[in-house]
Formats: C-alpha cells, sequence, structure tokens
C-alpha cells in the first residue's frame, strides 16, 4: 500500500511503477514501457502486474480511455449494453464442417481446448455443424477430380461460384440468429471461413473436372490440366491460369446484387442484430495468406477471411509468440490471413505451435478461441460491457509489434491489461488483479 493510501503494486524488479488518476477516485499504476509481460497461468500470476504489457500508451491516454470506455452506459457506437438474461460470459463455441470423426473431431476438440485454458471456470457450448461444403483447395488434381461436381454449362459453374462463396456466411448467420433468438450465450466464437483465394482454387477444381467450361473464363482445356495447388502455395498453376480465373470469380462476386453481396449484407445485418444484445462474435481471421503467391492481386484481400468482413465482428490473426512471454517480439504465422484495408484484423494472438492434446496445432482457428475466452471473461466481470466497449479496450490494449495493421490490426492480444481495463467502476483493487 502506497504511502498515500492508494492501492499500488511493484514491477518484478520491486520498483514502484508509478500512478495516475481515474475517474473513480483510485491510482492505477502506469503502463510500463518495456516491453515485458509475466508469463500467464490463470491470467494473473501471483505479483504480476496486470498492466505490465509494452504498451508504450501514456498515463493520460489510457486515463482518457478508461473515461470513454466506461464512463457512461453507452458504448463507443451508441448502442446499449446487454439486457438479454443470458449469463455473462456463456458462449457458443461453432465449429462448420465437423462431422464427429477423425481429424475434423480432434480440430474440434483442440479448439474447445483452448478456450477451456484460458477461461476454465466459462460455460461454453459446442456446436458442431456439418454443412457438406465444398472441397476448398484440395491438394491434387485427382482429388479435385474426385470432389468437383458435374457443372453442364456456364449457368452452373456460375451458381457453384455463388454457393461456394455465400455458404459460410449463410451458415453461420443462420447460428448467429439462432443465438440471438433464443439468448443462448454472449460470445459465439466461429472458427471457420472461406476466402476470395479458396473460391479461386474451387474454381480452378471445378473447370479440371469439367474442362469444356474454360472457355468462359478465357481459357482452353489444355491450360487446366496438370496443375495442382494445396493451401501452402505449393502450385504449378501459371500466371495466365490465375489471372483468368481470379478476374472471372472476382466479377462474379463484385457484381452490384449478386449473391455473394447479399449473403455478406445478410451476414452483416447478423452480427450487427448480435452487437446490439451485447453478443460478441468472434472469427478466425483465416490461414490464407500464403495462398497470395497463387493468386496475385492488385488489391489487398484475396486471403481475408469473407466473415471478418463486418466491422460488428472481432476477427483475430495468428501470432508466434517466439517462446518467450514478450509481446513485442511475436511475429505473425506466416499463414495467417490478412485484411483488406476495410477489414482487418481486430487483434493477433497465438496461433503458432498451440499446445494441445493432438499435438502443436498451427491455425488462426486456435487463436481466435483464446480471444473468445478472455471476451468471456471481460463480460463475466462487467456484464454491462458493450460489443463495442469490448472491441476498443482489446483494440488500445494491444501491442503494436510494428507489423504491417492489415496483418496483426491493432496488435497482440494483452489479456491482463484487457481484463484490468475492462473491470467495472470502481476497479476491484482487492480482487486478485495484484
Amino acid at each position: 500500500m502506497a504511502s498515500n493510501g492508494l492501492n499500488a503494486w511493484a514491477s518484478p524488479n520491486g520498483a514502484a511503477t508509478g500512478f495516475y488518476p481515474n475517474p473513480w477516485g483510485q491510482a492505477f499504476p502506469a503502463v510500463p514501457s518495456n516491453g515485458s509481460q509475466p508469463a500467464l497461468d490463470g491470467l494473473f500470476p501471483p505479483g504480476g502486474n496486470p498492466l505490465y504489457s509494452g504498451d508504450s500508451s501514456s498515463a493520460a491516454e489510457l486515463t482518457q480511455l478508461l473515461q470513454t470506455l466506461l464512463g457512461s452506459s453507452e458504448d463507443l457506437t451508441g448502442q446499449s449494453p446487454s439486457t438479454s438474461p443470458t449469463k455473462a460470459g456463456s458462449a457458443v463455441i461453432v465449429e462448420v464442417g465437423y462431422t464427429g470423426d477423425g481429424k475434423a473431431d480432434e480440430h474440434a476438440q483442440s479448439v474447445m481446448e483452448v478456450y477451456q485454458r484460458y477461461n476454465p471456470n466459462g460455460t461454453a457450448v459446442f456446436e458442431g455443424i456439418d454443412d457438406g461444403s465444398q472441397d476448398g483447395a484440395a491438394s491434387t488434381q485427382s482429388k479435385a477430380a474426385a470432389t468437383a461436381p458435374k457443372l453442364s454449362n456456364q449457368q452452373a459453374l456460375n451458381e457453384y461460384i455463388d454457393a461456394g462463396a455465400s455458404d459460410a456466411f449463410n451458415v453461420f448467420s443462420q447460428e448467429i440468429d439462432q443465438v440471438v433468438n433464443e439468448g443462448k450465450a454472449t460470445v459465439i466464437n466461429g472458427s471457420l471461413g472461406y476466402s476470395r483465394n479458396e473460391v479461386y482454387i474451387d474454381t480452378l477444381h471445378a473447370l479440371q473436372a469439367n474442362p469444356s467450361l474454360a472457355k468462359y473464363v478465357g481459357l482452353q482445356a489444355s491450360d487446366i490440366q496438370n496443375l495442382e495447388v494445396d493451401k501452402d502455395g505449393v502450385t504449378t498453376v501459371t500466371e495466365p491460369v490465375a489471372n483468368a480465373i481470379s478476374t472471372y470469380v472476382d466479377d462474379r462476386l463484385d457484381a452490384p446484387n449478386s449473391a455473394f453481396q447479399q449473403a455478406r449484407a445478410q451476414y452483416q445485418a447478423s452480427t450487427s442484430s448480435a452487437a446490439q444484445r451485447g453478443i460478441a462474435v468472434v472469427v478466425a481471421a483465416g490461414n490464407e495468406h500464403e495462398l497470395n503467391d497463387v493468386f496475385p492481386r492488385s488489391k489487398p484481400g484475396g486471403d481475408t477471411n469473407f466473415l471478418a468482413q463486418s466491422q460488428d465482428v472481432i476477427s483475430v490473426a495468428a501470432s508466434d509468440d517466439q517462446d518467450t512471454p514478450q509481446l513485442q517480439d511475436d511475429t505473425l504465422g506466416s499463414f495467417s490471413s490478412w485484411g483488406d484495408g476495410t477489414y482487418n484484423p481486430t487483434i493477433a494472438t497465438d496461433g503458432v505451435g498451440v499446445k494441445t492434446q493432438f499435438g502443436p496445432q498451427d491455425g488462426t482457428s486456435f487463436a481466435s478461441p483464446k480471444a473468445a475466452a478472455i471476451i468471456a471473461r471481460m463480460q463475466q466481470q462487467n456484464p454491462n460491457l458493450s460489443v463495442a466497449q469490448i472491441k476498443a479496450i482489446l483494440q488500445q490494449t494491444a501491442v503494436d509489434t510494428q507489423a504491417s495493421p492489415l496483418a496483426e490490426g491493432a496488435g497482440m492480444l494483452n489479456p491482463d491489461a484487457a481484463l484490468y481495463a475492462s473491470a467495472p467502476s470502481p476497479f476491484p483493487m482487492a480482487a486478485g488483479y495484484y
């Protein structure tokens, strides 16, 4: 306890961190700037400093943030905090493409394992959906030929492209609407997605299975045979083929009132409705960045997860913690999808070599459940937080590694600082935060 009677704690080397005022008359430690964060064990290790984050924000800036975010019952966009009777911090973990066996089962269990690791006392329900989705980046032409449908004409090709591009929107919109209508949870985590890069690959596979349709995208049947590509960007696809397919698909998706545009608008309406009810929708940013080498575009966004294309979602990129406790030396996973400038990841967090019962796992689908767990904990300690407040706190407390904002968003998720900043007024200084 400081001599002025205000709560205090020491940094790991024993030196006092300093104080600055807040709206409720208490004093909070200033944010250290040395880029260190203690190893997380139950999120708050004994003696750990919840704001020991490496964030370079000044005391005045963080004070202003707290005043802005928590000084009233309204959030930054005028949305009202949740009034739902649903228990704050309860979650629905959604796994699309889940069939209940094999690798899908391992993936689903690993996602739930990560969520429970960071929110061990939280309430979470798993919902697996077998949507019968298209093949998505099959690794060889033979697999593509076996899985792609037989298409008789250009209209069938267009409908195949429309269905593939819209499917993720439609499936996840239905799940979100159900959670909103039934009041099942205040957090939804979706470890699923689809991107333009994957539509391009599925279109290539469809043309390989139906070579007579190649002429509709400006190619000859001989141009597309014996071409292979996998999701790591290993490919024999030639530049003319990549350009022809991406141009055809983009023209289809970007046409006014296309099936894709309609499905995205409905998805955005669903996520907006969820946010209005205080339900945070968390999505994986996607694992398609390396496919940009296969299908280069004149503008970013080929690898952007379609489900990240809403201002009301919290999109999570995958980072590599480099096996250090610091956040500022974290790097983005080479596979982690980038944003397009309009819809960027909100934050990034551990998604490379994530420990699970099935061994180390890579993917943004293992990063998003960690973020969802922290968000659930934020809601548990402060049920009046709105989604916009939660998103702003995550962004303002994140640690910027100087990577492109298209890749990491605001920076690396800082669980300690986010949880501390989301506590209700007055701050529960005696509740295990120091």
